[in-house]
């Protein structure tokens, strides 16, 4: 078996493994993560005001070219974005062939292959932008910002901070679900595992066997960061401390307040 024949998809599928420290773009990294969360909601709320595909589309270029200034190369968001094209292939065509024809039967119309393509590109639109956000921010600046948004919960007894370590905790647990996956199907392959090979059924058996590994690794995580957090005494005072506190500064509001004009311009439209 030659060496890089096998590659999984499942550890290349995850826009958070792209460590916003690491990120070569300063300008987005830079930017407040309660800013980048509003523009994300306005972005998802502006779309399906949209009816224009060409609209659409130029919203998906500028996307696109955001994702350009974060350094993602072409083929690694071309592969984030395989699921959700598959999909909106099927909507373009589904919405294309309608029952318009003669006899009720089916015909290609040029309305419902625009219906389709504007659903397509809203999907597409939708996934660059949570793209954007997760390649420019990192897990710990996302906790800071779900914190904030949530902390007038706290006077009604709302455990904010419990929140906010989960959705933490899920955050970085979705790239360690796919790197752990990657390992041990590789492992798998080192050993002489038909992987990738065969017809769908032993496809689908082969990747049934890495489950229990997956699922027990997985808990032996989750069970060394029970007593890491054990360890540190975590829940054993109300008053927590941040490394970063988020903090906004006059560019942060120009930003907001551009994206929030340019999402209502958009609507418009």
């Amino acid at each position: 078996m030659g060496q890089g024949r096998y590659t999984d998809f499942m550890t290349d599928f995850s826009p958070t493994t792209a460590d916003a420290l690491n990120s070569p773009s300063r300008g987005l990294q830079a930017l407040d993560s309660r800013v980048k969360i509003v523009l994300l909601m306005a972005i998802t709320i502006t779309v399906f005001f949209i009816d224009s595909p060409l609209v659409l589309a130029l919203l998906a270029l500028g996307l696109g070219v955001l994702l350009g200034r974060a350094r993602c190369e072409f083929a690694q968001v071309f592969k984030w974005l395989l699921p959700i094209l598959f999909i909106g292939l099927f909507t373009l065509l589904f919405n294309s062939f309608s029952g318009n024809g003669q006899d009720g039967g089916v015909a290609f119309t040029v309305e419902g292959a625009l219906r389709g393509l504007t659903f397509a590109l809203r999907m597409v639109d939708l996934a660059l932008a949570s793209f954007v956000i997760t390649v420019t921010t990192s897990p710990e600046q996302l906790m800071s910002a779900f914190r904030w948004f949530l902390r007038p919960f706290a006077a009604l007894g709302v455990p904010v901070d419990d929140i906010a370590v989960t959705l933490s905790l899920a955050l970085r647990f979705i790239p360690l679900v796919a790197q752990e996956y990657g390992a041990i199907r590789q492992a798998q392959w080192c050993r002489g595992a038909s992987i990738g090979e065969g017809c769908l059924g032993a496809r689908l058996q082969a990747a049934t066997a890495s489950i229990a590994p997956l699922f027990a690794g997985l808990f032996r995580r989750g069970t060394l960061m029970a007593q890491a957090m054990d360890a540190r005494c975590y829940g054993g005072t109300s008053r927590r401390s941040e490394l970063q506190p988020v903090r906004a500064t006059g560019f942060d509001g120009i930003v907001l307040l551009l994206g929030l004009a340019l999402c209502v311009a958009l609507a418009w439209c």
